[in-house]
């Protein structure tokens, strides 16, 4: 996992908080945190839900951030990690 998505268990939920602070935007960071975290969930046979939540309170996610551009990808390929 990375710090821009946090993951635990509380029984048998698991729950994933995006942590961008300002705004939650979704980054490569954020989609892979994501992935990680389904990918924890779904191996894991003991779990019978997922939260996807967010910090703060004012915001859950603000759409893609911007200011980091897509990195080494393409915006296609910055798509396919959102999708995936």
């Amino acid at each position: 996992m990375s710090d821009a998505v946090l993951f635990e268990t509380k029984g048998q939920t698991a729950v994933a908080t995006i942590n961008k602070p300002k705004a939650n935007q979704l980054s490569l960071e954020v989609f892979k945190g994501l992935n990680a975290a389904l990918d924890a969930a779904a191996g894991n046979k003991d779990l019978r839900s997922f939260i996807l939540t967010a910090t703060g309170d004012k915001i859950f996610c603000a759409g893609a951030d911007l200011t980091g551009g897509f990195g080494d990808l393409s915006p296609v390929d910055f798509l396919k990690n959102a999708q995936d």
